[in-house]
């Protein structure tokens, strides 16, 4: 064995070896914070940057709506309707001074009001309208 593997693999042990000290100290400081590497392997000294310790709690999206449960789903769009919410998003600040609109409240509150004329309207609802024109005249889709 050269010289240099020898050395790499003493160094390799010597840094196994400050592992596995590390994952004692945590063993028995169970129930404590989580144990601190105190020394750095000599193969990364003069490498390393100090970083800010992370939480122990998960991070958590905030929801622009948090009291309401929320699924996430994927629905392909014709580029016309994408640029309809698009519109109306950029209308609703504009026109109507909304500071923060998403996307997601727009095209919500547009289905919940399509699902409530489609239940007050029934045949005349806008929706079957728009849906038996669509299916008797295929070339406008």
């Amino acid at each position: 064995m050269t010289t240099r593997r020898r050395n790499i693999r003493t160094q390799m042990e010597q840094e196994l070896a400050a592992e596995e000290e590390v994952a004692q100290v945590g063993q028995q400081q169970e129930g404590t914070s989580p144990p601190v590497l105190t020394t750095v392997p000599s193969s990364l000294q003069g490498r390393l940057r100090p970083v800010e310790p992370l939480s122990s709690k998960p991070a958590t999206q905030k929801a622009f709506r948090s009291s309401d449960a929320y699924t996430k789903v994927t629905y392909r769009l014709s580029n016309e309707a994408v640029q309809a919410a698009e519109d109306m998003k950029a209308l609703l600040k504009r026109r109507y001074g909304f500071k923060r609109v998403n996307l997601e409240e727009v095209v919500e509150e547009a289905l919940l009001a399509a699902q409530r004329d489609l239940e007050e309207h029934q045949e005349q609802g806008f929706l079957v309208q728009q849906l038996r024109q669509h299916k008797n005249n295929p070339a406008n889709q």
